[in-house]
């Protein structure tokens, strides 16, 4: 891969240096670039760009709600511990506090834009754009299923995600004040375009909160026609692993597991297209995403294709100007359609 910053680049790698044990990480210093984003896309909505970090495939997080520097300890394969530090409330220049996830993106400084011009779409054109969700009283203990990688967009948005997720209670990015955000999670396997380094479809594993940022495993660069396995499982009572993998080449696998006391309870499940920095409908595939095998368990026992009950767009974004749409073909079966 070059060594060389992507002008796409639609995730900050995180300056969490290696560490012993119990020494905090020291948050990262704002851009002194003025082109340079203070918010980062990720797929749980913009957040402040300290509060975005990236780990090594395979790392362990363990949250740490008693220390008021750091979030979560990470151990990596090879044993190396990692402290992502607490996601703090940042201060502008006048002294007022700035939002941790920003719901009005047009506010935002913004880099240079990443592909020629192209028909304007509105400046704040973000956010989950199409997506279904689905809940229970109680929790889900896994949530699996399989989305197409669909082909290459004639030009280059900010950044596309699809991806299957879990959330402890239903709030929405941009469409959802931060206010009511208090607590949130949500974990999820990711398929991204453009990729880190390049014009490319990857994936990534991710836990994103509002007061412990977000954080992803490394990405995993995947081709056009490929299929994703998002795989969410639970592996104790405050415990879960999220995988992206390629169903016909398994060793593309990214993969994080997180212990956070909020994952007792994950009863909110989604399929969404997201978008950032969309400003054309030329910056979307051609070709739907095929979310296909979904299926999610409770109690130690599958829940009935009879009692899914996926809705469409419940909290729907007001302007779909591309004809953005997702359609449940069963109780198994969604697709995302991205141009009219």
């Amino acid at each position: 891969r070059s060594k060389m910053a992507f002008a796409a680049f639609s995730s900050v790698v995180a300056v969490v240096a290696v560490l012993a044990c119990g020494v905090a990480a020291r948050p990262r210093p704002a851009p002194t670039n003025p082109e340079a984003p203070l918010y980062i896309r990720t797929p749980g909505g913009l957040v402040w760009h300290e509060c975005v970090h990236e780990v090594p495939s395979g790392t362990h997080l363990t949250a740490t709600p008693w220390d008021k520097e750091v979030a979560f300890v990470a151990t990596a394969q090879d044993s190396k511990r990692m402290a992502i530090p607490r996601c703090t409330p940042p201060v502008g220049p006048d002294g007022n506090t700035l939002p941790v996830f920003l719901d009005k993106p047009h506010l935002q400084s913004t880099s240079k834009r990443l592909a020629s011009p192209v028909s304007a779409l509105p400046s704040d054109y973000n956010g989950w754009l199409a997506y279904t969700a689905f809940n229970i009283s109680s929790t889900f203990d896994s949530f699996l299923g399989k989305f197409s990688v669909p082909d290459t967009p004639e030009r280059v948005a900010q950044v596309v995600y699809i991806f299957t997720g879990l959330q402890n209670f239903d709030w929405v990015p941009k469409v959802d004040p931060e206010s009511k955000g208090a607590g949130f999670d949500i974990i999820q396997p990711v398929l991204q375009y453009p990729g880190n380094f390049g014009h490319y479809w990857s994936v990534k594993s991710w836990y994103v909160t509002i007061d412990a940022g977000a954080v992803a495993s490394n990405e995993e660069r995947l081709e056009v026609g490929d299929v994703v396995f998002g795989n969410m499982t639970r592996t104790g009572a405050e415990s879960w692993f999220v995988g992206s993998s390629a169903v016909s080449k398994p060793e593309k696998q990214t993969t994080i597991t997180v212990d956070h006391p909020r994952l007792q309870n994950q009863p909110w499940a989604y399929n969404v297209l997201e978008a950032y920095g969309v400003e054309g409908c030329s910056q979307y595939p051609m070709k739907d995403c095929l979310f296909t095998d979904l299926s999610l368990t409770t109690g130690g026992a599958t829940v009935p294709a009879s009692q899914v009950n996926w809705r469409v767009n419940p909290k729907p974004n007001p302007d779909l100007e591309c004809g953005e749409s997702i359609v449940v073909n069963s109780a198994s079966a969604v697709t995302i359609s991205f141009q009219k």
